[in-house]
């Protein structure tokens, strides 16, 4: 069952903000926090992986490897690589992850051109 989360409530700087789930461009595991990319700017939020996989909508975002999930139309991938690239940040795909990773890139960019 797809999860129905549009938004996220993050903290910077001592302020709260309401992130739409669409702009966070990745999610990454840091010392019993996790950090989360939206566009150029950082947030932290006391939670896990884990944590944050189950909140998120399963057809926009996915984990790649044990400290990294990513959101599917933020990333450039070739079909071959290991290495899947978000800006300038180069994400590792883990080897067990990837047949799975390459099967929901390619429903997320074909979308509409699947027949179901």
């Amino acid at each position: 069952m797809e999860k129905t989360i549009k938004s996220i409530n993050l903290h910077k700087d001592r302020k709260e903000y309401n992130i739409k789930c669409e702009s966070i461009d990745y999610i990454k595991a840091y010392s019993g926090e996790v950090e989360i990319k939206v566009r150029d700017i950082i947030f932290r939020k006391d939670s896990t992986l884990d944590e944050m996989e189950k909140i998120l909508p399963e057809s926009d975002f996915f984990r790649v490897s044990r400290s990294y999930i990513v959101n599917l139309s933020s990333i450039a991938y070739e079909i071959g690589s290991s290495i899947l690239k978000i800006g300038d940040v180069e994400i590792p795909i883990s080897r067990r992850r990837k047949n799975e990773f390459i099967r929901r890139f390619m429903e997320k960019k074909l979308g509409d051109c699947i027949v179901k």
